[in-house]
């Protein structure tokens, strides 16, 4: 916050910031050198700004009315700006209301129309409150991208923005997240703008970051990245569960969470999400006794070089967290990029690769039942065709790598003709939501072929075992709900010449 900046001059009322620079307000101790009273109303957009943060505005900056969100792009300025007048008190005055929760980026400006497309058909969507990706038409508009002939707009005249959000049912506009960066996780997509803000509402935290990394069984995993605040502690395991409390299944942070001394931004103060996703954790064993000091790894390894606007804001943000004056001045954070990590594995299914799967199987076929893992009783073997042979113990070791099954039984379905093919009766863990479609089509598509779950699966509430692990109840019972059953023709059941 200096004069520089211009945010010290007292003839300014009205300051448009980043998020990040919003969140300093609130936290840097250099705020504390310079009168602020002058300032009436903070617009800010880029990124995702938590409902703690502008609390703590409030608080901290009475004279501050208004901490307001706004929608704009490159390709055409500042496109939202007025608010229903309902949503006023939200945004001068402290609330109550979930970090995660998406505020409305305001109604369109003057000449400007949005239609949200549908991201699978391709046409608008059918309503409010229906997701899609924001198009804009307005006379603000660039002309082209220099040096590129190629059109950007499409056939209406809108210009894509790659903006995944939607509109409510009074016409206000709201952004969720740029659609490259969602995490396919699974089934599932995973905001990491939601991610990061639910970060942010720590009191240690003063920067985060969420990427995708890639996984063989998953397609994708949340990996965290976090900035702590001068002088404040904080062991991975206690922020990943403090997060991970707020968090559904899905968006758990199964890729880790490691710290970091500065986040790495382009001109733009977007994360280079590129250079975080280039971490290589340490190797368990090799980081390091406790308390010693490792080195750390740069974060400018393979960057482009960067303009002098985005140079100054990066010296800007090292100043905010790292004050020059020795009086305000901190411990420097102990746990750092390239420090051992002490994230605890999200759940089960990260700590079997794909290649341990095949390495353990066997050893897998031989383990007994561990209470909420594994499955007792004797193993069966299903025949089907006189080719196929399936061990019942080792598809449900299979189908327990689901984050979101808690017991599971294979029973064999007889088939005239073919013989017994698999059928799965599931449990859900409590609050984990899943049809059996759903899971039949995961888990046919990592299942290999024999197999797959030809007899379909059933949903049920409980299996009721003895203390051995042997079911007490009678599947069949349970199969006037079966789903995804596999219906097989007269040309499946021909034998083999």
């Amino acid at each position: 916050m200096d004069n520089d900046l211009g945010l010290a001059d007292p003839s300014i009322s009205t300051a448009i910031l980043y998020s990040w620079q919003v969140r300093m307000l609130t936290s840097s101790p250099l705020v504390e050198k310079y009168d602020l009273s002058h300032l009436r109303l903070l617009v800010t957009g880029g990124s995702l700004l938590n409902q703690t943060v502008k609390n703590e505005v409030f608080e901290k900056h009475p004279n501050i009315k208004y901490v307001r969100e706004a929608y704009g792009i490159k390709e055409a300025g500042l496109l939202t700006y007025t608010y229903p007048k309902d949503r006023a008190k939200q945004m001068m005055s402290k609330v109550e209301m979930p970090d995660d929760h998406l505020m409305p980026v305001g109604f369109p400006n003057m000449f400007t129309v949005f239609k949200i497309v549908d991201r699978v058909t391709g046409g608008p969507v059918s309503g409010p409150d229906m997701q899609g990706e924001l198009c804009v038409k307005t006379c603000q508009l660039m002309v082209g991208y220099k040096g590129k002939e190629e059109k950007f707009l499409d056939s209406d005249g809108f210009f894509h923005t790659g903006d995944l959000g939607y509109y409510d049912k009074e016409g206000a506009i709201h952004f969720m997240e740029e659609i490259s960066n969602l995490i396919s996780f699974w089934m599932y997509e995973v905001s990491p703008s939601v991610l990061e803000a639910r970060l942010l509402c720590h009191n240690s935290v003063v920067d985060a970051a969420v990427v995708g990394i890639q996984d063989k069984e998953n397609g994708q995993l949340p990996r965290a990245f976090v900035v702590l605040k001068s002088g404040h502690e904080e062991t991975e395991e206690n922020l990943t569960n403090f997060l991970e409390s707020r968090l559904q299944d899905h968006e758990r942070l199964r890729g880790g969470l490691h710290y970091i001394q500065h986040i790495p931004r382009d001109e733009n103060w977007k994360v280079r999400r590129s250079v975080l996703q280039k971490f290589i954790p340490p190797v368990k064993g090799e980081e390091g006794a406790p308390g010693e000091k490792t080195p750390t790894l740069s974060l400018q390894m393979d960057l482009p070089p960067v303009s002098p606007r985005a140079r100054r804001a990066s010296e800007a943000a090292d100043a905010l967290l790292n004050p020059a004056e020795k009086t305000l001045q901190y411990l420097e954070p102990q746990d750092v990029y390239g420090m051992r990590s002490r994230s605890r594995r999200g759940s089960r299914e990260n700590i079997l690769s794909s290649e341990g799967l095949e390495e353990n199987e066997e050893e897998e076929k031989d383990k007994g039942r561990k209470e909420g893992e594994g499955i007792q009783g004797e193993e069966e073997e299903l025949n089907y065709w006189l080719h196929v042979s399936v061990s019942t113990r080792y598809l449900e070791k299979q189908l327990l790598l689901h984050p979101g099954i808690c017991d599971v039984a294979i029973r064999g379905v007889k088939v005239q003709g073919v013989g017994q093919v698999p059928r799965a009766y599931v449990v859900l863990n409590k609050g984990f939501t899943l049809n059996g479609e759903d899971f039949a089509c995961w888990a046919n598509s990592k299942l290999s072929w024999h197999h797959r779950l030809f007899g379909g699966v059933v949903m049920t509430d409980r299996l009721a075992r003895d203390s051995s692990g042997a079911i007490l109840v009678n599947l069949e019972n349970l199969d006037k709900t079966v789903v995804a059953q596999q219906v097989f023709s007269d040309a499946d059941i021909r034998p083999c010449t």
